[in-house]
């Protein structure tokens, strides 16, 4: 799986503060995180699909990853700065 939740107990609720955040992201930010971590697809394959270059789909996740780390401060998911995501591809 490209994506993971670390803390397996409280993935639903994760997962609900997730998609409630992904809604105040960019369209094209939405449509790449959605593709990549949560669709499981490459970023070359999300990269062909959107007609777009790897480097530049790279950055475009990067700067939804960091607003989505902003939105989780703001909402109390976290404190450490750092979303429990991973990607072996970012």
């Amino acid at each position: 799986m490209p994506c993971e939740l670390v803390d397996e107990p409280t993935v639903d609720r994760q997962r609900d503060w997730l998609m409630q955040a992904m809604v105040e992201l960019d369209p094209e930010q939405r449509r790449a995180l959605q593709a990549h971590l949560i669709d499981g697809q490459s970023l070359r394959e999300v990269a062909q699909r959107q007609n777009r270059h790897a480097a530049k789909l790279r950055s475009v996740i990067q700067t939804a990853i960091a607003r989505l780390q902003e939105l989780a401060v703001r909402d109390g998911e976290m404190s450490d700065g750092e979303l429990p995501l991973r990607s072996a591809s970012l």
